[in-house]
């Protein structure tokens, strides 16, 4: 039985590439950035079509041969704050060439704390607006307090420690 190729449902924005809207505008400046902007920056995912048989497993270990450079820490640990320290060493002894190297070989890692939700406020204004969103709809909405609702709180706090 041959594969069955799947087309998901195209996403209005995504709608302007496939319709040939995007190749069309290429020779008006703004009309092309401004449809490349919507099909880059919006946070939609790109429309593919693939069959199922085109689907492949990745295997870490090819990838890894693949990159021969260290991979960074999510997080600082003590062995992170030993080559930092000795990062801040070489920069201010030896010069920015050396340090690179030494950057290659021992990268400085992501984060001090491996935390999505101690992300600064500035950091999360630098990404991008899906980003935000995507995060914004992903932590849950701060509890409403109403402080008239104490009083029957602190009534209802006695009557359990009178019982």
């Amino acid at each position: 039985m041959p594969a069955q190729s799947q087309v998901s449902q195209i996403h209005p924005v995504n709608q302007a590439e496939w319709n040939g809207q995007l190749s069309s505008a290429a020779g008006r400046g703004a009309d092309f950035a401004l449809l490349l902007a919507l099909q880059l920056g919006s946070g939609v995912p790109a429309t593919s079509i693939h069959s199922l048989s085109d689907e492949t497993k990745t295997d870490d270990a090819v990838l890894m041969r693949l990159n021969h450079y260290r991979r960074p820490a999510l997080d600082c640990g003590d062995v992170q704050a030993d080559t930092l320290s000795k990062t801040a060493t070489i920069l201010n002894q030896q010069g920015i060439a050396d340090a690179r190297l030494w950057q290659c070989m021992h990268p400085d890692p992501h984060a001090l704390i491996n935390d999505n939700k101690k992300l600064s406020a500035d950091i999360i204004a630098n990404c991008a607006l899906a980003t935000q969103q995507a995060r914004a709809s992903s932590t849950p909405a701060p509890l409403e307090e109403d402080p008239t609702q104490l009083d029957d709180i602190i009534q209802g706090s006695r009557t359990l420690l009178a019982s």
